[in-house]
């Protein structure tokens, strides 16, 4: 009895695991359809106006490489809607490009970029540049703090400096923003200049005015020098506030989601914002403002 009984579940339990797996059969719709993927992104301080074009990896199958996703036969279009101009793919750099005075990019004003493939893609995407009034960096500020490293038997000194700078939002609008800090100095040794920006882990650099129409917003970065005298003299830190289109913003931000969540696999799956129609990708605009200061 106790046989036929193990023999019956035995049975109903392969008969349910055939049901599943013939339901999920059904169900699992995976769309391997290829797609542009367009990358662009305009602003009045560029000095040319550059679009990446390649197609999506394939869904299934096998992996290809990323030379042999690069599209070199496209015709795309740059519009502000009286004028358009013809970006001219550039085999080194792989991708398409013009020079920014062909048709320059000014504040307030509605540009559209086009892309299409002998094959049949077609895509399009549409974005406006910000406006820089009424906003404004302010308060930029310099302090150090001696830090002392205990490692067992040794101990390091050394010095850790903090950059902040703030702004003032312009009210009445939708603002966005990305938000950098850089350090500039000269080395004593080989007398070169560098430009790196300076450590924000774990420090907001886009920020959207949504619930803060008006406010003020700040930032910071850090960098370290030692305690000994021969540290490049004197620094210039940089304030670099980028205003964006939603586009712009959205586009980075799921980046980051997406790079913060990528590790965990019980995480919910993020989504690439995209602004493109036709295809994958986005064509955003930003408009740059600066300030900086003179620190030892």
């Amino acid at each position: 009895m106790k046989l036929h009984t193990y023999k019956l579940l035995l049975l109903l339990f392969v008969g349910l695991l055939s049901s599943c797996e013939e339901d999920i059969t059904d169900k699992v719709n995976i769309d391997s359809t290829r797609q542009l993927v367009i990358t662009s992104f305009i602003s009045p301080q560029d000095t040319a106006l550059i679009v990446r074009v390649n197609k999506t990896q394939p869904a299934i199958g096998k992996t290809e490489t990323a030379e042999s996703l690069l599209i070199s036969n496209a015709t795309v279009n740059l519009s502000n809607g009286s004028q358009t101009i013809k970006l001219t793919y550039d085999p080194i750099r792989k991708l398409y490009r013009a020079r920014a005075t062909q048709l320059p990019i000014i504040s307030g004003r509605t540009y559209t970029l086009t892309a299409t493939t002998p094959d049949g893609f077609s895509t399009s995407g549409t974005c406006t540049v910000p406006a820089l009034n009424g906003i404004l960096i302010q308060d930029l500020s310099h302090s150090v703090e001696q830090i002392t490293y205990d490692a067992g038997p040794d101990k390091y000194v050394y010095n850790r400096h903090t950059f902040t700078f703030k702004w003032q939002d312009a009210p009445g609008r939708g603002n966005y923003y990305h938000a950098l800090t850089l350090r500039e100095f000269k080395e004593n040794f080989n007398n070169k200049t560098y430009r790196m920006p300076l450590d924000a882990y774990e420090v907001e650099k886009y920020f959207s005015d949504e619930n803060q129409d008006g406010g003020t917003f700040s930032t910071s970065g850090q960098y370290t020098t030692s305690t000994n005298e021969n540290e490049p003299s004197p620094n210039i830190l940089r304030a670099h506030l980028s205003v964006t289109d939603r586009h712009y913003y959205l586009y980075h931000k799921t980046i980051e989601q997406q790079r913060e969540t990528n590790a965990n696999p019980f995480a919910e799956p993020t989504f690439i914002y995209t602004n493109i129609k036709g295809g994958l990708g986005v064509f955003a605009a930003y408009n740059q403002m600066q300030r900086s200061i003179v620190v030892p």
